[in-house]
């Protein structure tokens, strides 16, 4: 027998609690919003928000939707732009029915500011489970995917781990999305082994494969950015390096162009917020 909405509502609610609530953050239900362009009260199913040490508020919003059908593009459309009139950078909407296929690709390959994931309540309460810890020998990293991804640890091409989007396979991801990434360490075990060389060594590799090939480097929020292009592969290669004491974790990003901006946005978030370990002992940089 289905639940109720209310049951169903209350049950997302409970999730969220579970899986969001944590110092400096709160999770709330059935809160009323003023838009900030349509200028009236929108209701708010749950609604997370997290202090950051910046003093700045992020909200997550999470919609119930128990419905009798799978969501559709119009119900997404609509989503988004109840996000972006309450000011939140984040959404979810959970609907045990599912989605259709236009509604997924409308979630996850939009060009909005704003990040929208689509979950079922038992993919909801899987949610806490996606980071891991990768490592290569002694050294060790713990990292979360981007929002609406999920990382895969199986050793596929020599890579510690990958990422994509969740509902597509590696393969998928790979072949007809074009859109995927996948986590590296290099060990310092010499004085040589520095940013600037690995860099250069890996250039160097790089113009080996294509004479002509396009290196641009800069920084992103305190962060190494590298794009490349090469005649023979398929999308560009983006690399986001961060250096610990003792190794340096690179994050090698592959999608379209019409996705650059905002997957290396990603890829630098989750490396700047990714704490590096010694197997069975945690330590930061200042040790």
């Amino acid at each position: 027998m289905d639940i109720s909405w209310k049951d169903f509502e209350e049950e997302v609610f409970l999730e969220c609690e579970r899986v969001f609530k944590s110092q400096g953050t709160e999770v709330l239900k059935n809160e009323y919003i003023v838009g900030r362009y349509s200028g009236v009260k929108r209701q708010i199913d749950v609604i997370v928000r997290q202090h950051d040490d910046d003093e700045n508020v992020n909200i997550c919003v999470i919609e119930c939707k128990h419905y009798a059908k799978k969501i559709n593009v119009k119900i997404i459309d609509s989503f988004i732009g109840c996000l972006e009139d309450v000011g939140a950078n984040k959404g979810i909407l959970v609907s045990e029915k599912g989605f259709t296929k236009a509604a997924i690709n409308r979630a996850h390959k939009g060009k909005d500011n704003i990040e929208v994931d689509i979950l079922n309540l038992g993919e909801l309460q899987q949610f806490q489970g996606y980071g891991a810890i990768t490592y290569s020998g002694e050294n060790a990293i713990i990292i979360a995917p981007p929002f609406g991804w999920i990382i895969d640890g199986k050793h596929r091409m020599d890579a510690l781990a990958v990422f994509y989007r969740r509902g597509v396979s590696f393969q998928e991801a790979v072949r007809i999305e074009k859109e995927w990434m996948y986590l590296q360490i290099w060990a310092k075990e010499t004085e040589d082994d520095t940013l600037e060389n690995i860099i250069e060594f890996q250039n160097i590799q790089l113009r080996e494969n294509d004479r002509c090939a396009e290196i641009r480097q800069f920084e992103l929020d305190g962060l190494t950015v590298r794009e490349a292009y090469l005649s023979s592969y398929p999308t560009p290669e983006i690399t986001v390096f961060r250096e610990f004491d003792r190794f340096i974790a690179f994050i090698v990003l592959f999608c379209l162009d019409y996705y650059i901006q905002r997957d290396t946005k990603k890829a630098v978030s989750m490396l700047n917020k990714a704490i590096p370990m010694i197997m069975n002992k945690a330590f930061t940089e200042e040790e």
